[in-house]
C-alpha cells in the first residue's frame, strides 16, 4: 500500500530536511531558525541533465562532481545534487514507500552528506551521561541488536546507521530506529509480526516505537567500539 505524500519538516545531521515523503526514521523539525534546508522530493528522471560519470561509477551508481545517481530495479531512481537536494521516482506503483526510504535516508542522504564536505560513519551512536558512544561493525555484526540492549539499560539513541562527526568531535542526531534481523528478534522476544519490514524480501525489521529513548543534540564523541560477528569455529574453544 502506497501512503500519501506529505510535506513534513526534520531535523537530521544538522541541516532542516524538507520532504515530499513521510520519514518517520528522522527526528521531526521543531523550529525554522538557524539550520541549513535540503529538499526530498519527487521527480522525473528523464528530466535530469545528463552526466558524465567518473571512473569510480558502476552500473547501479554514477556519480560526478556534485551530481549522484542511485538506479535500484523494482525500487526506483534517486539524484543527489550539490549537498541540496535529493530527487527520486518511483519504478512503479507497486513499490512501497517504505521500500523507498530505506535508500532516501541511508544511502542518498549519506551521499548527500559527503557532498557537503562531512565525515561520515557507518554506525550507530548512543548516549548515556552526555557522551556517545560509536559502534562500528559490518552488515549483520549486532550493532542494532546491542543498541536495543542498551536502550533497555537507559541509553538514549542518537543516531543509528549513519552517523556525523563534526569537526569538534561531535555526534549529530540522525536516523532513530533500529533495524533487527529476524534471529535478533526472536532471541530479543519482540513481536516482529507486529513489526514492519525494513523493505520487501528481507526478513528485517524496523524497531522505532514512541517510547524509545532519543537525543536530540549533538553530543561528544567518547569512545568507538568495533564489533565482529563471531561464527562458529572461530577461536582455539570451538577445535576439536
Amino acid at each position: 500500500m502506497i501512503d500519501v505524500f506529505v510535506v513534513k519538516k526534520y531535523f537530521a545531521f544538522g541541516l532542516k530536511i524538507c520532504s515530499d515523503l513521510a520519514l518517520p526514521e528522522l527526528p521531526e523539525h521543531k523550529s525554522d531558525a538557524g539550520f541549513n534546508q535540503v529538499n526530498i522530493a519527487t521527480s522525473n528522471r528523464h528530466n535530469w541533465p545528463p552526466i558524465k560519470a567518473s571512473e569510480h561509477s558502476t552500473q547501479t551508481v554514477q556519480m560526478d562532481a556534485g551530481d549522484w545517481r542511485l538506479s535500484l530495479e523494482g525500487i526506483g531512481w534517486f539524484r543527489v545534487h550539490q549537498g541540496c537536494s535529493i530527487d527520486w521516482q518511483r519504478w512503479d506503483d507497486s513499490v512501497s514507500d517504505r521500500d523507498l526510504r530505506t535508500f532516501l535516508v541511508s544511502s542518498a542522504l549519506g551521499a548527500l552528506l559527503i557532498q557537503r564536505g562531512n565525515l561520515m560513519l557507518e554506525g550507530t551512536a548512543l548516549v548515556r551521561g552526555g557522551k556517545a558512544v560509536l559502534l562500528l561493525g559490518p552488515p549483520t555484526s549486532g550493532k542494532s541488536t546491542l543498541a536495543w540492549c542498551l536502550h533497555e539499560q537507559g541509553w538514549e539513541l542518537l543516531s543509528s546507521e549513519l552517523s556525523l562527526i563534526d569537526s569538534q568531535g561531535r555526534v549529530w542526531p540522525g536516523m532513530q530506529q533500529l533495524k533487527l534481523w529476524h534471529d535478533a528478534t526472536v532471541a530479543l522476544e519482540l513481536d516482529w509480526e507486529q513489526m514492519p519490514v525494513v523493505r520487501k524480501g528481507l526478513e528485517r525489521y524496523a524497531y522505532f516505537p514512541s517510547d524509545l529513548s532519543k537525543a536530540s543534540e549533538p553530543i561528544p564523541l567518547a569512545v568507538i567500539y568495533g564489533l565482529t560477528r563471531r561464527t562458529k569455529g572461530d577461536g582455539d574453544d570451538d577445535k576439536e
